[in-house]
């Protein structure tokens, strides 16, 4: 597999974005096909009054296909579940 590389934004601890990479890698490393490469993006929203202020988005780059998937919760750990959850059923269709 290619590598994971997250982007972290604003209020994203390294630990969050380890977390995010090691979930990420985990998926694609059980696809039976090559991965190019593989993208996140994390970032919290600056207005704590809305309800889903954290983001993650990622970008898969598989032979000749992109897949991306993306997520917004109340906390960065539940949008990289999300998002990651969201990517396996993408993948899963690609079949």
């Amino acid at each position: 597999m290619g590598p994971v590389t997250v982007h972290p934004g604003n209020r994203i601890t390294p630990a969050m974005a380890a977390h995010a990479e090691a979930r990420v890698a985990e998926l694609l490393d059980g696809l039976g096909e090559p991965v190019l490469d593989a993208t996140v993006r994390l970032s919290v929203l600056p207005d704590r009054g809305l309800p889903r202020p954290a983001r993650a988005r990622v970008s898969v780059r598989l032979r000749g296909r992109r897949v991306r998937a993306h997520a917004q919760a109340a906390s960065p750990h539940g949008a990289v579940e999300l998002m990651r959850a969201r990517l396996a059923e993408r993948l899963l269709r690609l079949g």
